[in-house]
């Protein structure tokens, strides 16, 4: 661990532990995504992993748990999308309780309703996951490719 990276883990990361924590509302993801756009950089991997595994996804978590229809004054989408540049294959930890809160939303449907406008926005969903992650994939070493 270098000087920098020390610092960051023991002076940076408790200060922004803390704001996540105890300060920011998942319904509003812009003020954390632009901490950590200008952050990202700067970051080493293990406190990049620490940011999303420890604080981000787990806020996430407890948001869409808590997340309802008839109560939020934001879409499920909204808490989740913005994110999809940043956390990559994480968003797979949330996503399935998205998809029982969206399931659990479609029990009092009928076809009369139409469509619901909540769930256009996730028609696409599984293509713009696929999207990003395969954007944070290494790309594969062209000569792995060629044959003996």
């Amino acid at each position: 661990m270098t000087p920098f990276d020390s610092w960051l883990w023991h002076a940076w990361l408790p200060r922004v532990r803390s704001a996540i924590n105890n300060e920011w509302a998942v319904e509003d993801p812009q003020p954390v995504i632009r901490l950590y756009e200008a952050w990202a950089n700067l970051l080493p991997g293990f406190i990049r992993d620490n940011f999303f595994d420890q604080l981000v996804i787990p806020k996430l978590q407890k948001g869409i748990a808590e997340w309802s229809p008839r109560k939020s004054n934001v879409p499920l989408h909204s808490l989740i999308f913005p994110w999809l540049p940043h956390v990559g294959l994480r968003i797979e930890e949330v996503l399935g309780d998205a998809r029982r809160k969206l399931k659990s939303q479609m029990k009092g449907w009928t076809p009369r309703d139409g469509v619901p406008l909540d769930f256009l926005v996730w028609k696409d969903v599984r293509y713009i996951i696929s999207f990003y992650c395969d954007q944070r994939r290494p790309s594969p070493d062209p000569s792995s490719l060629t044959g003996p």
